[in-house]
């Protein structure tokens, strides 16, 4: 009996030991540093002023963040960390203390985590990063998954898919991502860093679109993410994207989206969600070019001047009563540090004396639902009829984005077109008129601070004045200013088709809600003036004025269709 006994325990103990170790297996782990050591160093002097007034989303943040360490909240009280002090030191004696009351050692930390534990009681959003011409894996945007725990805002854990680009140029980017692949990369990151880069970095804005319980089976989005974990992930820019792994995992948790498409972008994937659940409630966080023009259009021409003194460090005194003049100061050293990695000066005093209190968030920001006019910038195809006397023209664009044509307020003008063909109509007979396989302008209006030239590249072909149609390369770089809301741009290019050409491509640029206009010229023989207006985000139409180097005139009506 006793012999029976030992068998059976011992058998016991190798059942517990087997599910022990299926489980560990099981268990999928990943690595997420929360990088608490760069949020104090980058955000030192916005930490203290929330740590003395013991509130915002930072001071949560770090209360959260330490008691993982095994540390109480009084440590933020510490005297020696409320002392005006620099950003170093700041960090330094954060960390000393952090060290000394933890149970772990804060460089001996283990970053490693279970995803299902680490993604546990948190929100999903998505999350998009608005459109940068910087590089092409960045034409469309960039999509994300944030798990927001609004305990702990800032380190809330971020899955981000994108493909590591390092030490690739713009070509071999555009070889091998757009007609090949890339390797591909899973990461969590805290979203501090997603905000650090994208919306100030690279000054771009991001969208947080919450996905409802009701429609999206959160365990389900955690699980494909899981699965993922093992995978050997590829990238294309079109066929196999982050919004592409996005769309599956969203599919996945809800199945209530249609068939992908072969190409999913950002916006494509944003206007899918909000199409499945209407009321989607998001919110926004401004890039921080967009931060500092919108407030410094607000300010008078005095307070603009004195903008630009206290930014440049030409008063011997700040004034502390000019709060307005002074919360710009900020955003423009901010910018300068951040977006073109030239830190003015007088950046601390700047920050100390105006902007340690409004950095950082006070609050979650109010979510809301989307108005009808933001869904301008989801529509990135086109259809456009084009009539003038005796002919019409349709042109069909893959992607056709341009600012100009959106109602949401915007301080550039960017516009991007690939894959677009136009056709005319005469007398019975169609010609193909052009071909864009890509044709980009961006005009970025230059301030004391802004230092981003405007520039235009093209490739295509187009009929010539003899109705040969030839090919075309052109490029251009130049300058643009804004005042009172209308904006200026000069673009020396240049111009490859059967001949070489140098023109100059310049213009008046008005963008609002109800109507837009624009007046082009090209070496100032050759003027265009069109009044723009978008009715709703499927219908917008533009009437246009021509007259070309021989002073012919045409008049033109253009009806366009966005999908």
């Amino acid at each position: 009996m006793l012999y029976r006994n030992q068998h059976l325990s011992y058998f016991i103990k190798l059942v517990l030991v087997f599910f022990t170790l299926s489980s560990d297996l099981t268990a999928k782990t990943i690595r997420f540093d929360p990088s608490l050591s760069e949020f104090l160093l980058k955000n030192a002097l916005s930490l203290q002023y929330q740590m003395k007034a013991k509130k915002g989303l930072g001071y949560k943040s770090l209360v959260s963040q330490i008691q993982k360490y095994g540390c109480g909240a009084e440590l933020l009280s510490t005297p020696s960390l409320l002392e005006k002090i620099e950003s170093y030191e700041f960090h330094k004696n954060f960390l000393t203390l952090l060290d000394q009351c933890s149970k772990n050692s804060y460089s001996e930390y283990e970053y490693n985590e279970e995803l299902n534990k680490l993604l546990e009681k948190k929100e999903a959003y998505l999350v998009i990063a608005g459109e940068s011409l910087k590089s092409p894996m960045s034409y469309f945007g960039h999509s994300l998954i944030v798990f927001l725990d609004k305990d702990d805002f800032y380190f809330s854990p971020v899955i981000s898919i994108l493909a590591p680009t390092e030490g690739l140029s713009a070509i071999e980017q555009i070889g091998k991502g757009g007609f090949s692949f890339i390797k591909a990369e899973m990461n969590v990151i805290p979203l501090h860093q997603i905000i650090d880069f994208y919306s100030d970095k690279e000054s771009r804005d991001l969208r947080f679109l919450k996905l409802s319980s009701n429609t999206f089976d959160r365990q389900k989005l955690v699980d494909y993410f899981n699965n993922k974990l093992t995978d050997q992930l590829v990238y294309n820019f079109f066929t196999k994207n982050c919004s592409t792994y996005l769309y599956q995992a969203l599919d996945h948790s809800c199945s209530c989206f249609t068939e992908a498409s072969t190409i999913i972008t950002p916006v494509k994937l944003e206007k899918t969600v909000l199409e499945n659940h209407k009321g989607t409630v998001s919110f926004s966080i401004d890039s921080l070019f967009n931060k500092f023009n919108a407030s410094y259009e607000k300010l008078t021409i005095d307070e603009k001047s004195l903008t630009k003194k206290i930014f440049l460090d030409e008063l011997s005194q700040f004034p502390e009563n000019s709060t307005e003049a002074g919360r710009a100061a900020v955003l423009a050293s901010k910018m300068s540090f951040k977006t073109y990695a030239t830190p003015n000066d007088a950046y601390e005093k700047v920050i100390k004396t105006y902007g340690m209190d409004h950095l950082l968030l006070e609050t979650l920001p109010v979510g809301s639902i989307f108005e009808e006019k933001e869904l301008d910038g989801l529509s990135i195809s086109s259809i456009k009829g084009v009539f003038s006397e005796g002919s019409m023209k349709i042109r069909v664009s893959a992607v056709d984005f341009d600012l100009f044509e959106q109602r949401t307020k915007h301080f550039v003008s960017s516009k991007l077109s690939a894959g677009a063909f136009e056709f005319s109509t005469k007398n019975d007979d169609t010609s193909l008129e052009s071909i864009d396989l890509l044709n980009i302008r961006a005009i970025t209006p230059l301030n004391f601070v802004t230092k981003k030239p405007s520039w235009s590249l093209r490739i295509g072909g187009e009929r010539n004045s003899n109705n040969h149609f030839q090919g075309i390369l052109s490029g251009g770089l130049g300058a643009s200013i804004s005042v009172r809301g209308l904006v200026f741009f000069a673009l020396p290019s240049f111009e490859y088709t059967s001949n070489f050409d140098l023109p100059i491509y310049s213009g008046i640029l008005f963008n609002s809600e109800q109507l837009s206009a624009k007046y082009e010229t090209r070496n100032l023989e050759s003027h265009k003036v069109s009044l723009y207006r978008r009715e709703n985000n499927y219908f917008g139409y533009e009437y246009s004025f021509l007259s070309d180097d021989k002073n012919a005139e045409k008049h033109s009506f253009t009806l366009s269709y966005y999908f």
